[in-house]
């Protein structure tokens, strides 16, 4: 039975792409806690993205809404293999469909 892997630096940067998720640099990475745990955040795939460091120091104690920052894109838990290929196939596919 596959399961959700742990929250850890490598699964983020393998989530994430290696990519900063408010400038999309790929330098001086970090974890950042979106709501910060000293505000009752979690360390949890809904709660962290990788910032590089001077994003990541912009923001500091504060939620990325009060720091004015967006993120790329939505955090959320990798979803099993198998799932994301099927994803993928019928995005492609209605892809195509709306081509024609």
């Amino acid at each position: 039975m596959w399961k959700i892997p742990p929250v850890s630096r490598k699964n983020l940067l393998r989530r994430d792409a290696h990519q900063c998720q408010y400038c999309g640099n790929g330098k001086h990475l970090t974890i950042d806690h979106i709501i910060p745990r000293s505000k009752g955040g979690k360390h949890s795939w809904n709660n962290v993205v990788i910032a590089c460091a001077v994003y990541n120091s912009r923001k500091g104690n504060k939620t990325p809404q009060e720091a004015g920052m967006t993120l790329e894109s939505k955090p959320k838990a990798p979803i099993q293999p198998t799932v994301a290929f099927a994803e993928q196939f019928w995005q492609q596919q209605n892809l195509n469909i709306n081509q024609e």
